[in-house]
């Protein structure tokens, strides 16, 4: 159950993938320190962005969440907040082109199609893992 990850210690929960601390799947408790570090995130994102010149019309859209998370998390004033778990706690990955780490399997909390193809695919994708036919 959820209530497994609970860590009074932390505001909030990450998971490593192949790239480190992951950005698409994560908890937070609701608290002042939570708030603002969303805040700082998402501005610090921007900024980030900005220094890039990337924006909404850029061929991979506008987001900047992955890397201005690694950044931050760099810091002791974030990172003491965080915990961070192991991939299939709560961010495991189907096998994705001979990708082996991380990958589902059955019984794990949660499967992330991160950057999985068109929302068909993905809908498809929920459906193979539903229905006990992928993995």
């Amino acid at each position: 159950p959820l209530t497994t990850f609970i860590d009074d210690r932390y505001d909030i929960i990450f998971t490593n993938d192949h790239r480190g601390i992951n950005a698409g799947v994560w908890m937070m408790k609701n608290t002042e320190w939570s708030n603002e570090f969303l805040k700082t995130w998402y501005i610090q994102g921007q900024e980030f962005l900005d220094e890039r010149g990337i924006n909404a019309s850029h061929p991979f859209g506008k987001s900047g969440d992955q890397d201005t998370l690694e950044i931050l998390m760099e810091e002791d004033e974030y990172f003491q907040h965080a915990k961070v778990l192991p991939q299939c706690a709560f961010n495991s990955y189907p096998y994705w082109r001979g990708i082996y780490d991380g990958v589902y399997m059955k019984g794990d909390f949660l499967v992330h199609l991160a950057g999985k193809g068109t929302p068909t695919i993905r809908a498809t994708m929920f459906k193979a893992f539903r229905e006990g036919r992928f993995y």
